[in-house]
């Protein structure tokens, strides 16, 4: 679809990787804590007839990367709104 990596849980999508950026999927649960990192949406521009489309998936930020706990925290929040659905 993106050209990218998908990352499941249990059958179903929680983050991706495209051009060698890391995303986790985003929700109201969570959005703010994206924002306040200065983290932004993927946006897929692959439409031949529409225009560029926000995805819920956000950049997951460097320093976040760098802590493994925190990241694992991410994940799991990411993985938990997949699962609502």
């Amino acid at each position: 679809m993106f050209g990218g990596t998908s990352l499941y849980l249990d059958g179903k999508i929680f983050g991706m990787i495209a051009y060698d950026v890391l995303y986790f999927k985003v929700g109201e649960s969570n959005k703010a804590q994206y924002e306040d990192a200065g983290s932004e949406p993927f946006i897929y521009d692959g439409h031949k007839n529409k225009k560029p489309t926000a995805m819920p998936y956000w950049t997951v930020p460097e320093d976040v990367l760098n802590d493994p706990a925190t990241v694992a925290e991410w994940a799991r929040q990411s993985a938990a709104l997949s699962k609502k659905k």
